[in-house]
């Protein structure tokens, strides 16, 4: 990380490679979300969640037998900046 940081300071032209890069991990662009209410649905997550950027995927894990929410999803985001603007949210 600290060669990075050094690369991009002497070259602020490399900023946005390593961004791209970044944002092509879909690990610095998911999302876990538990505690929800049995009754969560895929669109309900997505209009919530959408106001921080656009997403991706979304994921609201239901159990098969009930086909209720299990109280917990993921999203994943398209940019990292959706990511990280969720993330300050209570």
């Amino acid at each position: 990380m600290a060669l990075i940081k050094k690369g991009v300071s002497k070259h602020p032209d490399l900023i946005e490679i390593v961004r791209e890069l970044a944002n092509a991990n879909p690990a610095h662009r998911k999302i876990f979300i538990h505690n929800l209410g049995w009754d969560t649905i895929v669109e309900t997550l997505t209009f919530v969640f959408g106001k921080y950027g656009e997403i991706e995927d979304c994921k609201a894990i239901t159990d098969r037998v009930f086909d209720k929410s299990k109280g917990y999803a993921f999203i994943l985001f398209k940019h990292r900046s959706g990511t990280r603007k969720a993330l300050k949210q209570p």
